[in-house]
């Protein structure tokens, strides 16, 4: 395999299950697939560094979205305000968050630093009614859209209700934001890695088509499965991209690599939506069912494989609702949320274990369902 693609090892259920308990500590919380998992509270987690800080929305008592940092098994409200709106999408390696921060009837792309302060960083036209922010790197570069129209909450995120909207920049050195070039009229930029490449979609008649900018302002159409429609979400230090294309009469997630994509294979709708350093790509499924599955997954010798990180086993999932994963850092372990009694909570994965730790047990006596990854840490 090329440098920075998984190596994957498939484990039977048992050893996998042995394995986690014993990584999990006594009294820890199992999945219904044999994996610690963590819930954090109602809402959605979108991001975690290699810190194991994780931010997304948190709903609170008042029905509230505000903007969360969790850590150290803290959860700290980025937004005092009453009846405030926010939304963190984002986290880098030193604790700056960025998402949105309503300030009237205006969505506003935000950052907030580890010292506290906290940074409006602005639109990109005089026109524009609402800015978003999606990702940061390192060296605190942002990506996200800027629009006109109205917005409004789904799923505990932001959703913009608008005509025109196009890929930002937000430079630290500059402290100004700037259209990406050469850019279909729409457009939303979603993830950007350390080199300064970033990934996205655009807007093109009725479909639309992940892209890879690079800063040199190349862009690079990401195709798609069927020749309809693709999505880029994430993407890591590796050119590696996590993104979503119409297949099949549904959707599936895909890694893409060097201009080849590899199918996380699901059936029916499902997505691809981050990335780690190391090429293990998570998302979520929907098969036969509305339910919907978090899955960890990556490739080896060419396939695309996934697995089920499971819900919680308090009999509080009903159908039609379901789990899925939004991000995954270079420890394995996973955020996004997981629907308990009918309200989405965000939801922590805890790391898988070693491949090494596995084969002592005796890998491959139970059958292959389980996903691993050899580790390289930043």
């Amino acid at each position: 395999m090329k440098q920075g693609m998984v190596r994957a090892v498939f484990v039977g259920a048992m050893v996998i299950a042995m394995v986690v308990g014993l990584r999990a500590g006594a009294g820890a919380a199992l999945s219904t697939t044999g994996v610690p998992i963590m819930d954090l509270g109602p809402g959605v987690a979108h991001d975690i560094n290699n810190r194991n800080q994780v931010v997304g929305t948190l709903v609170t008592g008042g029905g509230d979205r505000h903007a969360f940092l969790w850590q150290n098994n803290q959860m700290q409200d980025l937004d005092s305000r009453v009846g405030g709106t926010s939304f963190a999408q984002a986290i880098n390696y030193s604790g700056q968050v960025v998402g949105g921060r309503a300030s009237g009837a205006e969505m506003q792309a935000y950052l907030w630093k580890p010292d506290g302060a906290t940074q409006n960083l602005g639109k990109l036209r005089t026109t524009d009614t609402w800015s978003f922010a999606w990702d940061i790197n390192s060296s605190g570069q942002v990506v996200g859209y800027s629009g006109s129209g109205t917005w409004s909450i789904a799923n505990n995120g932001f959703s913009p209700i608008s005509t025109t909207f196009s890929a930002f920049l937000w430079d630290p050195v500059t402290q100004a934001m700037r259209e990406l070039t050469n850019m279909a009229p729409n457009s939303i930029a979603y993830g950007i890695n350390d080199a300064g490449d970033v990934v996205g979609t655009m807007f093109l008649g009725a479909g639309s088509r992940g892209f890879l900018w690079e800063n040199n302002g190349n862009i690079t159409d990401l195709g798609s499965l069927n020749n309809t429609w693709s999505n880029g979400y994430d993407i890591n230090n590796h050119r590696q991209i996590a993104g979503t294309s119409g297949y099949g009469g549904g959707s599936a997630g895909f890694l893409w690599e060097n201009g080849t994509k590899y199918i996380m294979p699901q059936g029916g709708n499902a997505n691809a939506q981050g990335i780690n350093d190391e090429g293990a790509v998570v998302g979520l499924y929907a098969s036969s069912s509305p339910d919907s599955h978090a899955y960890v997954g990556g490739v080896s010798d060419g396939q695309g494989y996934v697995s089920d990180l499971g819900t919680f086993q308090d009999g509080t999932h009903n159908i039609g609702y379901g789990t899925y994963a939004d991000a995954i850092n270079d420890l394995y372990t996973v955020v996004g949320s997981a629907e308990r009694n009918g309200v989405q909570h965000a939801t922590l994965w805890n790391p898988v274990p070693e491949p090494s730790s596995l084969f002592a047990l005796g890998s491959g006596l139970f059958g292959f369902i389980g996903f691993l990854s050899r580790r390289r840490m930043k």
